[in-house]
């Protein structure tokens, strides 16, 4: 699989919302079999420390609010990029709820009361995105993740929202939950 392929894909399927397929965390998954199996690991391995790097570098010259608001506006632009995926859904939150519930999700409710989703991915022990090897990536990261949740929520449901971090392999938690607050 080239890298362009390999990237479109993966946040074609959410997998930069940190609640990704657990099996493409895995390098020997997206790579081709035979020698190519070795040059594909080795630049994926590069791209994330490369990425990491770049995250350090950004945590460094721009203040807190400032780098957050340039993170989730990534998390904002890998959403837009894949809103085929999503958008069939624009008011079917149940259907959506089915469809991630089968790829990634272990439970995905939306309280109409409360106005509040809850998402609880699955257990992993590894951050979805496959640009993270959470051994190197910075936690503040998971900025990326909120807004990818805002963007695919907001277009769902048709209203704002905000997004917190419940928990989060980045922060040392074995999987990726979130609330979404709708307004």
């Amino acid at each position: 699989m080239e890298r362009k392929d390999f990237i479109h894909s993966a946040c074609l399927l959410g997998i930069c919302s940190c609640i990704g397929m657990p099996v493409l965390t895995s390098a020997k998954a997206f790579s081709n079999s035979g020698g190519d199996e070795q040059k594909e690991d080795g630049r994926i391995g590069f791209m994330q420390r490369r990425f990491a790097k770049l995250m350090d570098i950004v945590n460094s010259k721009v203040s807190g609010e400032e780098r957050d608001k340039i993170i989730e506006e990534l998390g904002r632009e890998c959403a837009k990029e894949n809103k085929e995926f999503y958008l069939k859904y624009k008011d079917n939150i149940e259907g959506f709820f089915a469809d991630i519930k089968a790829r990634w999700i272990e439970s995905a409710d939306y309280n109409k009361e409360e106005n509040t989703i809850h998402l609880v991915g699955k257990k992993t022990g590894t951050c979805g995105c496959p640009f993270v090897d959470k051994s190197l990536m910075n936690k503040e990261f998971c900025k990326c993740s909120l807004g990818y949740q805002k963007e695919v929520y907001g277009i769902i449901l048709g209203k704002q929202v905000e997004s917190k971090i419940e928990e989060s392999v980045l922060y040392g938690g074995e999987r990726c939950s979130f609330v979404i607050h709708v307004s």
